[in-house]
């Protein structure tokens, strides 16, 4: 499974927020997920990662 990038607008006074969700943060899936989010970053966007909590201790 891929990660889902969703977009959802943000208030009148905030840029929207991608969020991430990758429920199996593990290998090569964290590293798409970190190269998302400084991509991301990188051209301004607010982002917002979402996994399983078992999936931190494995990070």
């Amino acid at each position: 499974m891929h990660p889902a990038v969703l977009q959802t607008p943000g208030s009148a006074t905030s840029e929207p927020t991608v969020h991430i969700v990758e429920p199996d943060f593990t290998g090569h899936r964290q590293r798409y997920v970190e190269w998302a989010v400084q991509a991301l970053t990188e051209a301004g966007r607010r982002c917002l990662v979402a996994t399983d909590g078992r999936a931190l201790g494995r990070a």
